[in-house]
């Protein structure tokens, strides 16, 4: 019936549904500050813009349910258990998917609410652009986000699948063909998990697969690939066995060169080269330029880069980064160019295997070495920026603070009866009748007859030659189906005359009176904190100890409006009235009248009861002051029955 009228209204704002969503689950989340934070069992999300764009309800409800899936999934202590910085990034990874598949499955709406966040994330360069892949990267890193947007990808069905194929492109080079084999045989045991404890160990069998991996010794080179790294006049000698070539080189170094060639007969094509000449400054070049036999470092296998590998003019230094324990995930793993300009030939053409040395490389990792690897905190950081943005926009426009700007805290007091719960409901007994009565009789049925149907209504036959409507059908004129809520102010002006008093007892009759309608439910609260009265399902004597409140403090009307609100978001009732019961001032009379317009437009009706003052008169469109605290009770039934027979 409203259904369009709830979406753009209170009932459809994107903190009503985040603090009702967290209400549902047991878990406390409040709106205020300029942070988004999860700590225990409480979410915090920043203040809030009267109307939120698409981009930041993605984010906020997005993080909402990864954050409370967390607090209902994950065993955070398993977390001090990680022995490695790689080891807690590889679990964050691994349980955030294992949370988020246990979400989907117990709320479906889930799948698109996590899919629209991660796809989001990703178009914003949060796991990374294509340029910053390709320029180069931490091993460490590199290897996470292999891990995430591949989980995401596969596991969870995210369109982040353009992201994961250049993160799989990097990661087949710096573990190799057979590395990349058996990891992902160990991806399969995501789909097993059931807690955090096993998330951890997967993580653990993926360090020790990576720590495997780092202390694999290089393949053997065959010939053909040692003779590779000789200069074009080695290769000459090779072929001439040792006879002279037509160069212009000096006789030495054509004596090297039949010196090196009958070396390489001999030795199998180690390039001696820089031997001959005695200098160590050479011999340095040559260990480093990556020579099969004699060179200290791991090889070509352990560099990432095409152009870092020792195929090119063995006249040229080999690269120092090879040689160094500082090196980045390069930028490209196909083919590269020499220092020549000359294309060289791609890693996967001259070695599959893993680069050791940027796997020991992660395996040191420290937590500096890492963006975040846990999605809500990837999505905090993006919420927080977007919500301070959006309100400082609107605050540019309307010259006031954000309506959302944060929540009270609430209350439920231990119930009990009230010491004067008999004499209040003696002393409104009929005011309540009348109320019930007035009520049942919107609600009473009545036949009507129809031109088909399975009963004849005897006084009707007559009708069976004119018109035909003979067949008697039950009809309800109209349904009693409304949720009440009813707003106590007991700020501290309340004490004067006795006004609490007088408020308290009219606040029980009015909840006892409409809790005995057939098809109404009602709750009450107090505030400037919220203190819980009764609950929409409680019964109104065992609660009626709470009512016994004493004034204090200012009138956070328009937060406390807010909190109503997400009582009534979730009532099934088809019809919702807000009464307010106060006697100032609101603190901030500018977000009341928001707060009401955004009721309006979910067809939700509010009531304003003044008592001695009225400002209600400048706030709510139905309003009554009451100036003597005897009509108190009978102002308050009276326009709550008009309003109840009026939207029935």
């Amino acid at each position: 019936m409203h259904q369009n009228k709830l979406q753009e209204g209170i009932l459809g704002s994107l903190p009503i549904l985040a603090i009702a969503f967290g209400e549902s689950q047991g878990i406390k989340v409040t709106i205020g500050g300029d942070r988004a934070f999860a700590r225990g069992q409480r979410i915090n999300l920043p203040a809030m813009p009267t109307a939120c764009t698409d981009t930041l309800r993605t984010l906020a409800m997005g993080y909402l349910m990864h954050e409370t899936g967390h607090i209902v999934e994950t065993s955070i202590p398993v977390y001090g258990m990680c022995d490695t910085q790689l080891e807690l990034e590889l679990l964050n990874v691994i349980e955030d998917v294992r949370m988020e598949a246990a979400r989907i499955a117990t709320y479906p709406g889930a799948r698109k609410t996590l899919a629209d966040l991660a796809e989001h994330i990703d178009r914003q360069g949060g796991f990374g652009t294509e340029e910053q892949i390709r320029a180069g990267q931490h091993p460490a890193q590199c290897i996470a986000y292999w891990l995430l947007t591949r989980l995401r990808t596969e596991a969870l069905g995210q369109n982040v699948a353009q992201t994961a194929s250049i993160y799989e492109t990097q990661m087949q080079a710096l573990v190799g063909d057979a590395g990349m084999l058996r990891l992902d045989a160990l991806l399969d045991g995501v789909y097993q998990l059931t807690s955090t404890s096993e998330a951890l160990g997967l993580a653990r069998r993926f360090v020790g697969l990576l720590g495997d991996l780092s202390k694999e010794k290089p393949p053997e080179q065959p010939q053909s690939q040692q003779d590779e790294g000789a200069d074009d006049d080695d290769q000459d000698a090779i072929t001439e066995s040792g006879q002279r070539g037509e160069s212009d080189q000096s006789d030495d170094s054509q004596q090297d060169a039949s010196a090196t060639a009958g070396d390489d007969d001999a030795s199998g094509g180690s390039d001696q080269s820089d031997e001959s000449d005695h200098a160590d400054g050479s011999q340095q070049d040559a260990s480093a330029s990556g020579d099969s036999d004699h060179g200290t470092q791991d090889g070509a296998a352990d560099d990432l880069s095409g152009a870092n590998q020792g195929g090119g003019d063995s006249s040229q230094d080999g690269d120092p980064s090879s040689a160094t324990g500082t090196m980045d995930v390069p930028a490209n793993s196909g083919a590269g160019h020499g220092d020549n300009g000359q294309e060289q030939p791609a890693q996967s053409e001259r070695s599959n295997g893993p680069n050791r040395q940027a796997l020991r490389q992660a395996l040191d990792a420290q937590s500096g070495d890492f963006k975040p690897t846990d999605i809500g905190d990837i999505a905090a950081e993006q919420l927080s920026q977007q919500a301070t943005q959006e309100v400082v926009s609107e605050a540019a426009t309307t010259g006031h603070g954000p309506v959302f700007g944060r929540t009270l805290d609430v209350v439920r007091p231990d119930r009990g009866k009230a010491p004067d719960f008999d004499d209040t409901m003696a002393s409104s007994a009929q005011l309540r009748a009348k109320l019930a009565s007035a009520m049942e009789a919107q609600a009473r049925k009545r036949d009507v007859l129809k031109v088909s149907g399975r009963r004849v209504d005897g006084g009707a036959a007559h009708r069976l030659f004119t018109d035909g409507r003979i067949f008697k059908r039950e009809r309800k004129v109209c349904e009693v189906n409304t949720a009440v809520m009813v707003l106590m102010d007991v700020s501290g002006s309340m004490a004067t005359a006795n006004r609490i008093y007088e408020a308290r007892k009219a606040a029980l009759a009015i909840s006892a009176g409409v809790h005995q309608i057939h098809g109404c439910k009602v709750a009450a609260a107090a505030f400037p904190e919220i203190v819980v009265l009764k609950d929409f399902d409680e019964q109104p004597r065992p609660a009626s100890g709470r009512y016994a409140i004493n004034p204090r403090g200012g009138t956070p009307m328009a937060e406390a409006m807010i909190w109503a609100a997400t009582r009534l978001a979730t009532r099934k009732e088809e019809r919702k009235m807000l009464m307010v019961v106060t006697d100032g001032d609101p603190n901030d009379a500018h977000s009341v009248r928001e707060l009401i317009k955004l009721y309006a437009k979910s067809a939700i009706e509010v009531i304003g009861v003044g008592i001695q003052h009225p400002a209600v008169t400048c706030l709510f469109a139905k309003n009554i002051v009451v100036n003597s605290l005897d009509e108190l009770p009978v102002a308050m039934f009276n326009l709550l029955k008009g309003s109840m027979r009026r939207v029935a």
